[in-house]
């Protein structure tokens, strides 16, 4: 069974991206002591400023071609291959994979 948690509130500041990232580590953690066989854990970072994305790859370099804007923006034929060639894997831990977000330098026009 598939568990999916969310972190959301519109203002800033507020611990969001520093709360998704440990209890990302965390979870890898405690499936890994409870014996689980697969203990891989998927961070996907949608925060404007890439936050989770930048303390858990040590990068926050990622552009259209390689985030979570290649994902969305992918073809649906294409949008598997596309999800799983964006996907990092952390400093922090080998099964915790990061989707990123976009970084501000890698869009177009900004």
């Amino acid at each position: 069974m598939t568990h999916v948690f969310v972190f959301t509130n519109h203002k800033g500041g507020v611990g969001k991206s520093t709360s998704a990232t440990n209890i990302a580590f965390g979870m890898v953690g405690v499936l890994r002591k409870a014996g689980a066989s697969n203990c891989r854990v998927l961070l996907i970072d949608t925060d404007s400023q890439a936050h989770a994305t930048l303390i858990t790859t040590s990068k926050q370099d990622y552009g259209a071609d390689n985030s979570l804007y290649t994902v969305l923006m992918a073809d649906r034929q294409n949008a598997g291959s596309a999800f799983t060639n964006c996907l990092v894997q952390s400093e922090w831990d080998d099964d915790l994979h990061i989707l990123p977000r976009i970084s501000h330098a890698g869009r177009c026009g900004t």
